[in-house]
């Protein structure tokens, strides 16, 4: 069982800090390359811009005068550019340490080339849509298509009924209607540049409706939803596999013991043989699914729980009175497991200070005010049945012998089943002021 554990320190502090150092004049960085002057009609320029600092400042490289379609590297300064029209071109570079730079003018001539460039040509959508459906029942196709550069494509959807979404490196779409009718639906297959698009309609009977005997059916892919997953640290979630099918553009929920799943990252995320999916560290990660050599991706993004702490400190006088202050812990957490809370005051060697505690969930058995002796432990939550760590507030009041400035520092762990800290989620310094008193009249 997970825990959370709060841990309050209560130090007096007073630090000097003090420090000695020479400062050294910053000189501009030098650039020791010679640039590429010469170029060719549809082939790869590049120039690798070479500079030292003499301080060992790190250099920004950019681009002040360029042709278009000319890039550069800002951290490694390597230029790139596929010339398409002859003639000479200037080019100005500048590297930069930050606060002083230098440049680099120069021209390039590019020369015809040898062969005419051959222009883009725009891809080509090759498969038959899917034009019939049934309310209730998954509708998948499986959009293929080709591209003569053999360039990497994106697929999208210009027009669609609500609810239908397309993978975009994939082109298979995902829907499940609700309604009987017919339903326009158009899609755009890109390269970057060029494009080519599909529109078709597609009529969706009604889920009592008699429907023909299929004919034979070949799979065309699957479909996982969802398709990304954000998940907070130890949360999980499960994959659901639909395998998409060529007649009608049927699709079957499938058993997910029957499918593969691999996780490209354990330390951000695991994945079960349920495809059950459990958030681990913070970071991302892709699970890859397969299932008869067809393959889906889902993205999952992890982040810790978003949890912080709040205190509200008074200005103490030396011997006033109790006053009251208050420790709050701000977190969105939906979860429904057992959490201990524990504060602990240090052990010091001259007591300056008393401090006592009330917490309306605490397991002392007395709920009023109670005083904390050096290194007490009290544990806030019931063992028992836990309370959820989400808008909680543990409240302290205090009373100082002397003047100063007394310090603590709060802190959230998640705790093992053995009551051992595993990982602190958030921590804040908290400062209590004391000023002497007054001064009696004469």
């Amino acid at each position: 069982m997970k825990k959370f554990l709060i841990v309050l320190a209560m130090i007096v502090t007073a630090s000097l800090v003090m420090g000695a150092g020479c400062f050294i004049s910053n000189l501009p960085p030098i650039i020791t390359s010679d640039p590429v002057k010469t170029a060719t009609v549809g082939e790869a320029y590049t120039y690798d811009v070479e500079a030292t600092d003499p301080n060992a400042d790190v250099l920004t490289y950019f681009l002040t005068a360029y042709p278009s379609g000319m890039t550069i590297d800002s951290a490694t300064g390597l230029i790139k550019w596929k010339p398409t029209i002859e003639g000479d071109y200037d080019v100005t570079v500048k590297v930069s340490d930050g606060d002083l730079d230098i440049t680099q003018s120069f021209s390039i001539t590019v020369a015809a080339a040898d062969e005419p460039v051959i222009p883009n040509k725009p891809p080509e959508i090759t498969s038959s849509a899917i034009t019939s459906g049934k309310v209730g029942v998954a509708y998948c196709y499986d959009v293929n298509a080709t591209d003569p550069e053999e360039d990497t494509l994106t697929y999208y959807l210009t027009e669609k009924p609500l609810d239908m979404s397309i993978v975009a490196t994939t082109g298979i779409i995902s829907w499940t209607p609700t309604d009987a009718g017919l339903f326009a639906v158009g899609i755009k297959v890109s390269d970057g540049e060029l494009s080519d698009t599909q529109s078709f309609s597609i009529t969706v009977i009604a889920a009592d409706e008699e429907e023909p005997e299929p004919d034979p059916v070949v799979l065309v892919g699957i479909a996982v939803e969802p398709e990304t997953m954000e998940l907070v640290k130890r949360k999980s979630g499960t994959i659901v596999v639909t395998a998409c099918y060529e007649v009608r553009g049927w699709g079957v929920t499938l058993e997910n013991k029957k499918c593969l799943f691999l996780t490209s990252d354990s330390k951000v995320a695991t994945v079960n043989e349920d495809g059950l999916v459990t958030a681990v560290g913070a970071g991302t990660a892709n699970i890859l699914v397969s299932y008869e050599k067809k393959f889906a991706t889902l993205g999952v993004t992890v982040t810790y729980l978003p949890m912080e702490i709040k205190a509200d400190m008074p200005l103490f006088t030396v011997d006033d009175e109790l006053k009251v202050f208050r420790v709050e812990i701000v977190a969105n957490d939906d979860k429904d497991e057992n959490v201990l809370v524990y504060f602990t005051l240090p052990t010091l060697p001259n007591t300056d200070y008393e401090l006592e505690f009330y917490g309306v969930k605490s397991i002392v058995t007395d709920l009023g005010w109670h005083l904390l002796a050096s290194g007490e432990e009290v544990v806030f939550g019931y063992p028992s049945s836990g309370f959820d760590l989400k808008d909680d507030t543990v409240f302290f009041r205090a009373t100082f012998d002397k003047a100063g400035t007394y310090e603590t520092t709060a802190e959230v762990w998640i705790v093992d089943e053995y009551g051992k800290k595993d990982e602190k989620l958030c921590s804040k310094d908290i400062t209590a002021k004391v000023i002497p008193p007054e001064p009696l009249p004469y």
